[in-house]
């Protein structure tokens, strides 16, 4: 019998035809370590934990990216279950690797910017620390789906995200 899980990544893979079966493949084995780690966890809203790194990976898609960063958009937060970068290495190829060690780079930098010139120091600070644009892109597209998804939140939480 199929999971919600399983319907989910077939029709994310039924969903692009740039994509070859050798990738379909390569993106189904992240999805499912992805769900085996994460289990039955669910996000503060209330929501399934994997949804959000499938909605990444739908932006990245519909852009047509490249399936080392699909790949990397689905695990951009497996270091938080415990799976090593040397895991993730052997599992995947070693871009995907160095691109989910440099989004987590990014996205556990303490940022609070009140003012735009912090934040253009931020934005410049990022760009330097990145060898690797799709890193930025990833980011980008975990912050287009966290404001398009920014109702699920608490008031406080949203005003932050902000």
């Amino acid at each position: 019998m199929e999971t919600d899980r399983d319907l989910l990544i077939k029709d994310f893979l039924s969903s692009y035809d740039y994509l070859t079966e050798d990738d379909k493949s390569r993106i189904k084995k992240a999805w499912d370590l992805l769900c085996e780690k994460c289990g039955d966890k669910k996000r503060s809203c209330g929501s399934p934990y994997y949804l959000h790194p499938l909605r990444l990976a739908r932006i990245l898609a519909d852009i047509k990216l490249d399936t080392d960063t699909i790949i990397s958009g689905i695990l951009h937060t497996i270091r938080d279950f415990g799976v090593s970068p040397e895991e993730t290495g052997k599992l995947f190829g070693e871009q995907v690797a160095k691109i989910i060690q440099g989004t987590n780079k990014i996205m556990y930098l303490p940022i609070n910017s009140k003012t735009l010139r912090q934040a253009d120091a931020i934005r410049k600070m990022i760009f330097a620390m990145t060898d690797d644009v799709r890193i930025i892109l990833i980011k980008i597209a975990d912050r287009l789906d966290r404001i398009r998804n920014i109702k699920s939140l608490e008031p406080e939480r949203q005003k932050i995200l902000a």
